[in-house]
């Protein structure tokens, strides 16, 4: 413990202070002597690390303030419900799409009958867009060399005017190649969707994976 003094707690940058009353005489600490110097530059490091201490912390609060307001523009910003309020016909596509979805996992031949004969997709991987015919021969060697393991579907936004609709979800699977690894995809998909005679098809859609970026 310092000899002949209190002790140095609540130093901060009133440090100034201390050196100019320390200046007055050496000090004995545990009876190792100590010139005015080597007290200047105790004093010193603990002043600066005072000081740092309190930019980091300054620091951390402005992030911490700049997330917290972050957070709470996108809270405002961003629809409460991917729903028109009361739209019974939004719940009825949105059916419909989870319902064709379950199909395709099961590998079910009533995927099939979800696209309208007039059908025309443009994924984004393919160079054209696909035709019901194309895309049926296409859905089908992926129901002989894959299976989807597991499916989520979320829904991003959907409108329904009339007897059309328009609809855009998330999908993230996992499914199994033939080689018998695990791969997990992330699809986004827009959707356009006809009704006719009291049934809803798909008559185009566009999407495709998301490409997951290094860390």
């Amino acid at each position: 413990m310092l000899a002949g003094t209190s002790n140095l707690d609540g130093l901060n940058h009133r440090g100034g202070c201390w050196r100019k009353f320390l200046s007055c005489f050496d000090i004995e600490l545990d009876g190792v002597s100590l010139s005015q110097d080597d007290l200047r530059s105790i004093i010193d490091l603990m002043v600066g690390s005072f000081d740092n201490k309190k930019r980091i912390w300054r620091h951390f609060m402005r992030l911490i303030s700049l997330t917290c307001s972050t957070v709470l523009a996108l809270v405002l910003i961003w629809p409460g419900s991917v729903w028109s309020d009361g739209d019974a016909s939004e719940e009825e596509v949105w059916a419909f799409i989870k319902e064709c979805s379950q199909a395709s996992k099961s590998e079910s031949e009533s995927f099939h009958d979800c696209f309208h004969e007039d059908f025309l997709g443009w994924q984004n991987s393919d160079l054209v867009p696909r035709t019901a015919k194309a895309n049926r021969a296409f859905t089908q060697l992926q129901f002989e060399t894959t299976d989807i393991l597991a499916q989520d579907l979320r829904p991003i936004g959907l409108r329904v005017f009339g007897n059309f609709a328009v609809a855009h979800y998330y999908v993230q699977s996992i499914e199994r190649d033939q080689n018998g690894q695990n791969i997990e995809k992330r699809v986004r998909w827009t959707d356009v969707l006809l009704k006719e005679n009291g049934r809803w098809y798909w008559v185009g859609d566009h999407g495709g994976a998301v490409t997951i970026g290094q860390p």
